[in-house]
C-alpha cells in the first residue's frame, strides 16, 4: 500500500504520511505545523489492486499528546485516484482509542480520509487501515 497527503510536517522525519501505514503505533503522521486550520487535510491510501472494502480504521497518536486527533471526517473511495465518491462521514471522540468508519461494501483501489476538524486545528494519525477485503 502507498500513501499520499496534502499536508505533512516534513521538517520532522517522525511526522511523515508514510508513518500512518507502517504498522507501528508509536510513529505518526502530522499535518504541517505552520498551517493550522487548513481543512480538509487528507490521507489518500492506494492499495495494490482493486478490493471490496467496508471499513476504515483510525488509530490516533499514542503518545501523551492530543494535538491533531481527528474529530470530524469524510471517507471517499475511488477506482482511478481521480474521481472520488463519499462513502462515510462522521465524528470521533477526542481520545486515543482506535476508531472505525463502516460503510456499505464498495470496490476501490484508493481510499481518502479527509479531516474536517482536528484538535488544535491539525490532523494526525498513528495508523490508518482499510478493512473488509
Amino acid at each position: 500500500m502507498k500513501v499520499s497527503t496534502n499536508s505533512e510536517e516534513s521538517s520532522q522525519v517522525e511526522d511523515l504520511a508514510s508513518h500512518a501505514i507502517d504498522g507501528n503505533p508509536d510513529t505518526l503522521w502530522h499535518s504541517k505545523w505552520s498551517e493550522q486550520n487548513q481543512y480538509p487535510y487528507s490521507l489518500t491510501l492506494e492499495m495494490d489492486e482493486m478490493q471490496t472494502i467496508t471499513q476504515v480504521a483510525y488509530l490516533p497518536r499514542q503518545d501523551s499528546e492530543e494535538n491533531g486527533r481527528i474529530l470530524q471526517y469524510n471517507i471517499y473511495t475511488s477506482v482511478d485516484g481521480l474521481t472520488f465518491e463519499k462513502v462515510s462521514s462522521g465524528t470521533w471522540e477526542n481520545n486515543s482509542d482506535k476508531k472505525t468508519a463502516t460503510f456499505a461494501p464498495v470496490s476501490a483501489k484508493y481510499v481518502k480520509l479527509a479531516v474536517l476538524n482536528g484538535v488544535n486545528g491539525f490532523a494526525s494519525a498513528a495508523e490508518v487501515d482499510i478493512l473488509g477485503y
